[in-house]
């Protein structure tokens, strides 16, 4: 066995060690943990891991849709009947890609399946696709989101430009057309899907899975009924019921996956519903929330009824909604979640919206499931 090798079981046997450890001590840390070690230990383990098991890799990146769209794919390979590999739970960040891999992989470091959907951050696309070697690179979109990781938007198209000459020859890259941002980017086999105007992120996410199933020369039978069938993906969307009232959970995370929100209370007439909102600035959630201040809030000014507004980031939200138009006594403001669930709960209507950050929706995840 050569040093290399030794090197990758070592950090193989860290990480699993972690797993177990977070399993027992769940104060330890989060899914990404076992990862973290395992690369910080061999900064190329998952390219060691990538090689010795001949994975063909997907990257799914973009500021809005990338879960969506890995999870329509996920749903529609188990329906027939492709293996794959995906990091549905957790970070979506190196040591996220890492922490499936060492999940997977027995004491030998061999994995269960040859193909691998990988759900990516858009800060280290070119991280990943040294370390992934994809197949297919696909693209969702690009909007301002967590400054404080990214920078401006042009320095992240010109990291991606430049992060393409280490792809593979063959490599696809599949780019959401409806983004005039991404019209910049170019590769040898690159296509498009969608185009005109931003329309529903659903609908792009749709449009994505057929540009996937395509490149992956694959073809569904009655996809649409299937789609429909599904629940929604972790804290996008999903309903839970409490003493016989409707709560809906969704991830946001800068202005477009804000504004999608408002459009679609508006489109239902559900505006005026009861409403939590919980802001947080850890670094899951990116430690600058001036993009707050791009949000569509004054879509709110009519509201008749309060909004919860709680979280670390509390009292910037707001006074947000305050320039926002909304009425002072209309803003219940209440930073500890606990509390302002609670609150949530004594609102009279049958249905009630939770809009948080990413680590405020894991809180109020669990909150709801318990």
């Amino acid at each position: 066995m050569s040093s290399s090798d030794i090197k990758l079981a070592l950090a193989l046997l860290a990480g699993k060690l972690a797993k177990f450890f977070c399993r027992l001590l769940p104060s330890l840390g989060g899914t990404a943990l076992p990862g973290l070690i395992a690369i910080s230990l061999d900064k190329n383990w998952v390219k060691k891991m990538v090689v010795k098991n001949r994975l063909r890799s997907i990257i799914i990146t973009g500021t809005n849709g990338k879960t969506t769209t890995a999870y329509l794919l996920g749903n529609v390979l188990k329906k027939i009947k492709v293996d794959f590999i995906r990091n549905s739970a957790g970070s979506n960040l190196m040591r996220g890609v890492a922490s499936k891999l060492i999940d997977q992989a027995d004491l030998w470091g061999r994995l269960p399946a040859d193909l691998g959907i990988w759900e990516v951050d858009e800060a280290v696309v070119p991280d990943a696709i040294k370390q992934l070697k994809p197949e297919i690179l696909l693209i969702m979109n690009l909007s301002r989101d967590q400054l404080d990781r990214y920078g401006e938007l042009d320095t992240v198209i010109d990291r991606w430009q430049e992060s393409f000459k280490n792809l593979p020859q063959k490599a696809r890259v599949i780019v959401n057309g409806a983004d005039p941002r991404l019209a910049v980017l170019s590769w040898s086999n690159l296509s498009r899907f969608g185009g005109g105007r931003f329309l529903d992120r659903r609908l792009d996410s749709f449009r994505a899975l057929q540009a996937l199933l395509k490149a992956l020369n694959l073809k569904v039978k009655k996809l649409k009924p299937l789609l429909k069938s599904l629940p929604p993906p972790f804290g996008r969307g999903e309903i839970f019921k409490i003493n016989g009232k409707s709560y809906q959970l969704n991830l946001v995370k800068n202005p477009a996956s804000f504004n999608t929100h408002w459009q679609n209370l508006l489109r239902r007439g559900r505006l005026n519903q009861p409403l939590l909102i919980q802001l947080n600035d850890k670094v899951a959630d990116g430690t600058d929330v001036s993009w707050i201040w791009d949000v569509d809030f004054e879509a709110l000014r009519n509201r008749k009824i309060p909004i919860i507004v709680s979280g670390l980031r509390a009292h910037d939200l707001a006074l947000r909604l305050k320039y926002a138009g909304l009425k002072p006594q209309l803003i219940k403001l209440n930073p500890n979640p606990d509390h302002a669930f609670n609150y949530l709960k004594r609102q009279k209507g049958a249905k009630k919206y939770l809009l948080a950050t990413y680590t405020a929706m894991r809180q109020l995840r669990r909150m709801l499931a318990n």
